[in-house]
């Protein structure tokens, strides 16, 4: 339920949204001063669906891998997740207009690093992501005297879609 007061009299419009719906707008019409309009009623749609399929580079399919998924030019922090079915498939519904990155990752047996894909897609539009085995940077961290720190943090960062919004870090404590 709602009920909004203050408004001006005149000639209006109702704009009704929530994320995940789409949202509408419903004229109705010119009001005067004092008046008060009740039974309004609205219905909101789901927004739309991005979905698509996660693969290995050989074709397979990757059950279990997680997908994230992201307005783009948003941070990852607050990103809706889902994992793959048994055929990879994933699906996120209630998605609103415009552009959104899409990311999966998952490990492979004896790897460190996890394997990833990311993309940008519409809703409407399948997705398919292709696995990549993730780099591992190795190295060691010294003062400007040579000594090596012990304590300390590393973060790289892709440059690419949405540059500096994806990345991996390691917080080293006892190094």
């Amino acid at each position: 339920q709602f009920i909004v007061g203050g408004v001006l009299p005149g000639e209006m419009t109702l704009r009704i949204s929530k994320e995940g719906f789409d949202s509408t707008s419903e004229p109705i019409g010119s009001r005067t001063d004092g008046e008060k309009v009740s039974g309004l009623e609205f219905t909101l749609s789901y927004g739309g669906t991005i979905s698509g399929v996660v693969r290995w580079p050989n074709g397979d399919v990757a059950s279990g891998a997680n997908v994230r998924l992201a307005h783009r030019g948003r941070s990852w922090k607050k990103a809706r997740r889902v994992k793959t079915d048994r055929e990879g498939r994933f699906e996120f519904s209630g998605v609103r207009e415009g552009e959104h990155r899409v990311a999966a990752s998952t490990k492979r047996k004896r790897t460190r690093a996890p394997s990833r894909a990311q993309a940008v897609a519409r809703p409407g539009q399948p997705v398919t992501l292709i696995l990549e085995d993730a780099i591992v940077l190795a190295g060691i961290v010294m003062d400007d005297r040579g000594q090596r720190l012990n304590e300390f943090t590393v973060r790289a960062t892709a440059v690419g879609i949405d540059a500096g919004a994806d990345g991996a870090t390691d917080r080293v404590r006892k190094g």
